[in-house]
């Protein structure tokens, strides 16, 4: 899943969520498929990690 949203905002077709995805640094992209794993939505961790990793 998080290819898809990962390739989908490449190709400018992914929406929110993957634009929030893949302008993550990677390290928070692993922390967010992590949370995910775990059971979280991914709209929760990635807007958390889009503030705690901002500018």
């Amino acid at each position: 899943m998080a290819e898809q949203l990962w390739w989908g905002a490449q190709a400018g077709r992914g929406g929110p969520l993957a634009d929030m995805f893949a302008a993550l640094a990677p390290r928070a992209m692993e922390e967010a498929v992590l949370r995910r794993g775990q059971g979280e939505d991914w709209h929760t961790p990635l807007e958390d990690l889009s503030r705690r990793h901002a500018g």
